[in-house]
């Protein structure tokens, strides 16, 4: 994802750049090229993010637990996700899934956030908590641009 301690860096160290540079100003152009050169493991996403109209459609179908052990908990996640790029006409291309999700599962009192890779349009998402869980987010920080995000939260079984 683009967040965290190395994308702040990269950021503030553009900014010192630019602080009271004269004409011609950067532009957005400009941004999205530095970013693309100092953090070149996320090129893709920053193209999707950045140049592109990118949607998603993420569903949980199901979700169901298994106890392991006293204090561990495998929850299994079915879930459908598509991926297009529209061209702002209405028009919509299919686009490859290669991204990180992250999952809240919580119980009420007790909650952690895990990571995932969407790779196809239909999977099973693996999490092992010391909790057992009583319901599932995916996305919960709306990282990914879900036309229905309401479809995102399921009970756990």
């Amino acid at each position: 994802w683009l967040a965290g301690e190395h994308f702040d860096k990269v950021l503030s160290s553009y900014l010192k750049v630019l602080a009271f540079k004269e004409p011609p100003y950067p532009t957005a152009a400009n941004l999205v090229e530095n970013l693309k050169t100092n953090l070149p493991a996320h090129k893709t996403r920053i193209t999707e993010l950045f140049e592109k109209i990118t949607l998603c459609d993420l569903k949980v179908v199901s979700v169901k637990k298994k106890q392991l052990s006293k204090k561990r908990w495998r929850t299994e996640v079915v879930v459908t996700a598509k991926k297009v790029f529209s061209d702002g006409q209405g028009n919509e291309t299919p686009a490859p899934l290669h991204d990180i999700v992250f999952a809240t599962l919580w119980t009420g009192e007790e909650a952690v956030t895990l990571r995932a890779t969407l790779q196809q349009p239909r999977q099973t998402l693996v999490f092992e908590t010391e909790f057992a869980p009583r319901h599932i987010t995916v996305d919960p920080a709306y990282h990914l641009l879900d036309r229905e995000h309401d479809d995102n939260t399921h009970s756990v079984e």
